[in-house]
């Protein structure tokens, strides 16, 4: 089973890697690449806690929903900047635990965002954990240069939340975003009470 990662060790390992603000998606003939050594730099951090090659979380403790709480590019030196989707980003990331999983993203400001801004980003498909990372394959997405690619994320989960990172190649080059989620928590409604089977908590069907 892998280990819960150091979160800070981790994150300062990965922010030697540049990033872009007009990319967040990898592009697919260069995943294999980027990522492996995105693995090499967590992996070789000595404050990062592993086992083996995979960094340590369940499958189970990312199923659910979570809301974007910050979206920022890395520059070289390591610091944050404003992401693409400004300085208020707002999303949902669903796992579902029958192996979908889809992302919706927007700008907090897009009422007054500049008119060549970035407001929408998402999309929808599969999910697989490999190795303290989770791939997404991509079945339809507000960019129709995604549809069929698989996209690797390498993730970081401390307690409720939990850090993507992302990586895109620009010119031949990996650059890197960091997206940090907060899980959210049922609504009451959807909670059904202990020993209530699924059946019982649906709504009766009434004849007109």
């Amino acid at each position: 089973m892998p280990l819960e990662p150091t979160a800070a060790a981790a994150r300062a390992s990965l922010a030697r890697v540049a990033l872009d603000r007009n990319s967040l998606y990898l592009e697919p003939c260069c995943v294999h690449t980027v990522v492996g050594a995105v693995a090499a730099l967590v992996r070789g951090h000595p404050g990062t806690r592993t086992q083996g090659d995979r960094v340590r979380w369940a499958v189970e403790d990312l199923i659910g929903v979570w809301r974007l709480i910050s979206y920022v590019d890395l520059d070289e030196a390591g610091g944050s900047r404003e992401g693409p989707l400004g300085p208020d980003p707002q999303g949902l990331l669903i796992y579902g635990d029958h192996g979908h999983m889809s992302v919706s993203m927007m700008r907090g400001d897009h009422a007054t965002a500049p008119e060549s801004a970035t407001v929408f980003m998402g999309y929808a498909g599969t999910w697989r954990p490999v190795e303290g990372a989770v791939k997404h394959h991509v079945s339809v997405s507000a960019h129709p240069f995604q549809v069929g690619t698989e996209l690797t994320r390498e993730a970081e989960l401390d307690g409720d939340r939990l850090v993507l990172h992302g990586v895109a190649v620009i010119d031949g080059r990996p650059q890197r975003r960091v997206l940090t989620w907060q899980r959210v928590p049922a609504p009451v409604s959807a909670q059904r009470p202990a020993g209530m089977s699924v059946a019982e908590t649906r709504p009766k069907e009434h004849s007109p």
